[in-house]
């Protein structure tokens, strides 16, 4: 995995309108933070996903552009999105088509009930403000081709109304991305999310499922990764992560502000939990420790 030095450019990318709804239920309503901080406790642990994404992005970035389908598996409290929030708004715009730059949608409502990949398409197209001349597959797809920048975004997938009649659509869309997502200009790349929520610690819903994306992925080279399942947060990840935040957030000095943050979120048990139950502490904590300064002052 590549340092994270968090170099890219905070003031062209982050805009907390564009995504503070992927974030709905998790953010503190009274801490006032800037908007840099906000990512910050999506560096939390997530290693074994991230560094195979990223070395998949190297892959398709090093042949001048092309298309990845991430397959993120997960239930509700790992809050899948705060995995795509982390590639989509830090590591993407450090790393890959720094001549573009990046468009990131965030997350697009799946087409519950549609049968054509045009369904899907018409939702990207929504959240690209496509005229509404280009609402036929052709012309979406001559709008996708012009496309100035890379693009980010995700879909979810809920476990719990899922029917294996469902998987048609997904496995019409992993083929779509993989073999017919229209050309852009070179160096473009495109990355789409698919966010599976199994909805319980049980039985996955989505076994099947996931042994034929990986029919279409094992076709189709580089185009399909799907990650590990995403994993509790111990102890030892949020003592890496008050380092991790200094240089995400440009001030080393709070990291020994953050070292009892495990005790204190974790206390007394200091069980393993989800995600989804420490992102508002994490935030809070951040806004108890945070200094004043110019580099924040600038984005709120």
């Amino acid at each position: 995995m590549p340092e994270q030095n968090y170099h890219g450019l905070v003031q062209n990318i982050l805009n907390f309108e564009n995504f503070s709804g992927d974030l709905v239920g998790l953010l503190p309503s009274g801490a006032r933070l800037p908007q840099r901080a906000w990512l910050a406790p999506t560096l939390v642990n997530r290693e074994p996903q991230i560094d195979a994404i990223l070395e998949q992005m190297n892959t398709i970035s090093s042949g001048g552009g092309g298309k990845l389908l991430v397959v993120v598996r997960g239930i509700r409290p790992d809050v899948h999105q705060c995995l795509v929030l982390r590639c989509g708004l830090v590591h993407f715009h450090e790393y890959y088509d720094l001549q573009h730059g990046w468009n990131f949608l965030g997350r697009i409502p799946w087409p519950r009930g549609a049968t054509s990949v045009a369904a899907v398409l018409r939702k990207i197209g929504d959240a690209l403000a496509f005229p509404k001349t280009a609402r036929d597959q052709t012309g979406m797809e001559d709008e996708l081709r012009k496309l100035p920048k890379s693009i980010c975004f995700s879909h979810h997938v809920d476990g719990r109304s899922w029917k294996e009649s469902d998987g048609a659509l997904v496995l019409d869309w992993a083929n779509y991305v993989t073999k017919s997502w229209p050309a852009s200009g070179a160096g473009r790349l495109v990355v789409g999310f698919l966010c599976l929520d199994s909805g319980t610690d049980g039985k996955d819903p989505f076994a099947e499922l996931i042994g034929k994306l990986k029919e279409i992925g094992a076709a189709a080279s580089a185009s399909i990764l799907i990650t590990k399942p995403l994993d509790l947060i111990s102890d030892y990840h949020i003592d890496d992560w008050a380092s991790e935040v200094g240089r995400f957030l440009r001030v080393p000095s709070i990291e020994a502000a953050l070292l009892d943050a495990a005790d204190a979120l974790l206390s007394p048990t200091r069980q393993p939990v989800r995600l989804g139950d420490i992102y508002k502490p994490l935030c809070e904590k951040l806004a108890a420790v945070l200094p004043s300064g110019p580099i924040f002052m600038s984005e709120r």
